[in-house]
């Protein structure tokens, strides 16, 4: 034996190559290093399923492409957990579905997976996971499942019962190309598919060599529950040994945790450093006095008359008390029997006759006149109603205005949600502060108000609209506080734009920023005392990228748009500092004639209007005088190509203004001022386009003292001049949302989306 450990190193060498061609490979590693870095802290992506309310399962597929066919082996997630989450031992299992495609991913149907497979839980974690406050690392072996070489879609998802354990969803990192779909229930019989600009922290590794060795005696490779000369025989025996891809080779047993395919001096170290170890299973005895032993092997358990729990400490024997959802009890329960069965473990030798076991059940109200007992807050959501809280009980006016107050305020969810102001009075809470959303016409006028609560549950920007289009004329004030006798104003709107098909006067708040464990509660009321059913949609984002953060004209940095807002400033997403120009943000068009530029998440369109190039666009006025127009739109150059212009401040403009035809065109023309300078050039939004992202320009051009039947207003660049840059003149709808008018040199002709302009007299 002397010689051994001289010779065998010489081996390993030799075999170098074949081992490192045989190590297990990983198809897909969204989760990065392992200190965590990758991951962003308390940003998840919804993801669960849950036997108890189907309806509400959702899933994360992220692409998986296997181009040599490998087996699956091993399954890695990051979890994390909001709304009273209790962590991974209350998760069952695992579900992994593979697709051929997104849109089999769609239907949710099970007959169109390529693999379906349940893994029961709590699943195994990372022990050394650095960021185990916030999230755990899932450690699963899966198959060997075989794949054929191909793309696919992959879904890892927690199943758990978020009524009593909170929800456990996926955390989001940085690894990735920022691109993950999210698919989830669109009522009876159909699901919605959205696409999201963030990846989902998951790994998926293929080949023998993926699942983990036995951690509790990995040297004992000839599995005779001992480590021995026989053991150190069998690696010698299989010395340089690597796996053909299908099978672990006998006497891999090193390195920790999963091996490495080849059998060499770390697997000849794992079995010599183990010598003589007693690899029998052991496990905690419960004794049914109530006392337990640690470590014991099952004969010696069965002979003390115990409950043998192999490879589990004492902890796991603890009896007592458990309640289940609707609220009835069980004594003398172990713990793990309890979480396994739904319930909730009330602790060591606690009775049923003693512990109050939560009631999450009460009254929810559907409408004014319909109420329904009994049912827990996702079950009253399911049907589209508004949950009075634990143990409340139907009653004759239960349901009138059931939210009509701070303090009776509903809990929100994220999402379109319906809300009914029909039998509500004024709650008496006081007029808002209108100063805050000046000529957007809230008019509140002591209106009929409902009210609804939301707590952030990470820092993000909320959008809130009661856009629908059977709904009426809505006002809404938003207010934050910790209770209703501590709430501050932070927003409040009367008409919102942007948004289509809606009624014709919504209302719409945008990205308000919120932080963790901020409160937020939302009055809806309506002009002048209007009421009626509506809608009431939640979203929150935070776009993971970094761009250009502009602050009082200057360039703060390249950052998150929740931390650009919370310095108060405009975040030009698609564009660095180094490409921003941060002149002033243009104003809205609220003390001038015209309308804005549609919102760059919408459909949007922008058209050239150029002198040189032969183009020209023109949109319906209505004035006497203008002494300045403002256009809006993308500042381009074109050489085999478009490109944004280096300095769109020298760019001139010819102004054009004529009256109406009788046949709703240009007629006699009443106002002509050409090549004019602009007396103001600032940035105003970034827009995205399938070659990138360009700037959105306002130029302000002064007119002289000037006087005219103006019915039509038409604005072009002079690309010839010193900087050679078109103008493309953004709209102000959607298509099919409003009309203007274009001209080639061949004649007037109808676009179906508005140009934007501001004019002032």
């Amino acid at each position: 034996m002397s010689s051994r450990p001289t010779i065998m190193p010489l081996l390993v060498l030799l075999a170098t190559a074949s081992h490192a061609a045989a190590q297990s490979t990983t198809l897909v590693d969204l989760i990065g290093p392992d200190d965590g870095s990758a991951i962003i802290p308390g940003v998840l992506l919804q993801n669960q399923q849950d036997p108890q309310h189907p309806d509400w399962d959702t899933f994360v597929i992220e692409s998986l492409s296997n181009p040599d066919a490998l087996a699956l082996s091993r399954l890695e997630a990051v979890i994390g957990g909001v709304g009273g989450w209790q962590g991974v031992d209350a998760i069952s299992a695992m579900r992994i579905m593979v697709f051929d495609s997104v849109e089999d991913a769609q239907t949710g149907n099970p007959a169109l997976m390529v693999l379906d497979e349940t893994l029961m839980g709590p699943p195994a974690t990372d022990s050394s996971w650095p960021l185990s406050s916030t999230s755990q690392r899932l450690l699963l072996d899966v198959g060997p499942w075989d794949l054929a070489a191909g793309d696919y879609w992959i879904a890892i998802t927690p199943v758990n019962e978020f009524d009593t354990n909170g929800m456990a969803n996926l955390a989001v990192t940085l690894e990735g190309d920022s691109q993950c779909w999210h698919v989830s229930p669109a009522g009876l019989g159909g699901w919605t598919l959205r696409d999201l600009p963030m990846d989902a922290a998951i790994a998926v590794i293929a080949g023998p060599c993926g699942h983990s060795l036995d951690p509790y005696c990995p040297a004992d490779v000839t599995s005779d529950q001992w480590v021995t000369i026989l053991d150190i025989l069998k690696v010698l025996q299989h010395w340089g040994d690597v796996s053909d891809g299908t099978n672990r080779p006998v006497g891999d047993c090193a390195p920790l945790p999963y091996g490495d395919c080849f059998v060499g001096v770390d697997d000849l170290l794992q079995v010599v450093s183990a010598f003589g170890e007693d690899c029998r299973d052991r496990g905690a005895c419960c004794i049914p006095d109530g006392s337990c032993i640690e470590s014991l092997l099952e004969e010696a358990c069965v002979a003390a008359g115990g409950e043998w729990l192999v490879h589990e400490a004492c902890t796991s024997c603890q009896r007592g008390a458990c309640c289940f959802p609707d609220t009835t009890c069980l004594d003398d329960l172990r713990a793990g029997d309890c979480t396994g069965a739904g319930g909730s473990f009330m602790g060591d030798s606690t009775l049923c006759s003693i512990v109050v076991c939560p009631n999450p059940q009460g009254a929810c109200c559907i409408d004014a006149d319909t109420c329904v007992g009994g049912l827990i807050d996702s079950d009253c959501l399911l049907l589209g109603g508004i949950h009075m809280g634990p143990g409340t009980v139907c009653g004759a006016n239960t349901c009138i205005a059931a939210n009509n107050n701070c303090a009776q305020a509903a809990v929100a969810q994220l999402g379109a949600n319906p809300f009914d102001s029909t039998q509500a009075s004024d709650s008496g809470f006081g007029a808002p502060d209108e100063s805050m959303c000046p000529d957007t016409f809230l008019n509140w006028n002591d209106s009929r108000d409902v009210w609804f609560k939301w707590t952030a549950d990470t820092d993000a920007l909320l959008n809130i609209t009661t856009c629908d289009t059977a709904s009426f004329d809505t006002s809404i004030v938003i207010y934050r506080g910790v209770d209703c006798g501590s709430l501050e104003q932070i927003a409040c709107n009367g008409d919102g734009a942007g948004l289509s098909p809606c009624q014709p006067y919504y209302s719409r708040v945008t990205d308000l920023l919120v932080e963790t464990g901020d409160k937020i509660w939302i009055r809806i009321g309506g002009y002048e005392g209007a009421g009626g059913p509506g809608t009431r949609t939640l979203e929150v984002s935070d776009p993971l990228e970094s761009w250009g953060c502009c602050v009082d004209a200057t360039c703060a940095g390249d950052m998150s748009a929740v931390a650009c807002a919370k310095l108060g400033g405009i975040w030009t997403i698609g564009l660095p500092c180094s490409l921003v120009d941060c002149g002033a943000p243009a104003a809205p068009c609220s003390s001038g004639l015209g309308d804005d530029p549609v919102h760059p998440d919408l459909d949007w369109a922008a058209g050239t209007s150029d002198a040189t190039s032969g183009w020209m666009r023109a949109e319906s006025i209505n004035a006497t005088t203008i002494s300045t127009i403002r256009v809006q739109g993308l500042a381009m150059q074109f050489g085999g190509g478009w490109s944004s212009c280096s300095d769109p401040a020298l760019m001139t403009f010819n102004v054009r203004a004529w009256a109406d035809d009788g046949d709703g065109q240009p007629g006699t023309l009443q106002l002509e001022q050409l090549e004019l300078p602009p007396s103001q050039c600032q940035f105003s939004a970034a827009y995205p386009t399938a070659i990138g992202w360009f700037s959105m320009y306002a130029w302000d051009l002064d007119l002289p003292e000037n006087s005219g039947d103006y019915r039509w207003i038409s604005v072009q660049s002079n690309s010839s001049t010193d900087a050679p840059c078109i103008f493309l003149w953004m709209s102000s709808t959607e298509e099919g949302a409003g009309t203007s008018l274009v001209n080639d040199g061949s004649g007037w002709s109808l676009e179906q989306y508005g140009l934007n302009y501001c004019a002032w007299d």
